[in-house]
């Protein structure tokens, strides 16, 4: 089973991916290690979001995800991996995601919201310009959850009860 997790800046996927994958028992493959992975095979991270790279990307991963179960939290990975048996992807307001981003490095509020907005804006520009990737287009997710008033379990409740009703 392939479980990909993504969201915006700030929408703590990594937690949750963790999180999912430890109450799952199944492995759990962060950005790093599938950056690496790309990286080993000589694919730079300035090429890595171009159309020509994208596909060997998608073999890579999918290579490495059929070993075993697995949560992956990689953005890219969601609109590449058409075999994934489910997408999810974890949306909150633009307030709430800098108020997290507050917390978690103790920085202002302002400061937050400029850092998350950058961030996005980078993320959209990227996927947009060079795979014509919308990432506020959700249709190609089974499962979206606004995350700006649910903790990280609930998040994982809300999985762990979808993929019980799932068909299959």
């Amino acid at each position: 089973m392939i479980i990909t997790i993504t969201g915006l800046p700030g929408t703590n996927t990594r937690k949750v991916s963790k999180l999912l994958a430890l109450h799952l028992g199944v492995r759990y493959m962060p950005r790093e290690e599938i950056t690496k992975l790309i990286s080993r095979e000589g694919i730079s991270k300035e090429k890595m979001y171009e159309e020509q790279t994208a596909e060997k990307i998608k073999q890579l991963v999918l290579r490495e995800a059929k070993k075993d179960h697995v949560i992956i939290d990689f953005p890219l990975a969601t609109w590449l991996l058409s075999e994934a048996e489910l997408k999810v992807f974890i949306q909150s307001p633009e307030k709430s995601r800098a108020l997290q981003l507050t917390k978690e490095k103790k920085i202002p509020m302002i400061v937050a919201k400029k850092e998350l907005e950058e961030k996005e804006e980078e993320e959209r520009k990227i996927f947009l310009n060079s795979l014509g990737i919308n990432i506020y287009d959700l249709k190609s997710f089974d499962l979206v959850i606004n995350s700006s008033k649910l903790n990280e379990e609930a998040i994982v409740s809300v999985i762990t009860k979808y993929l019980k009703g799932m068909n299959g």
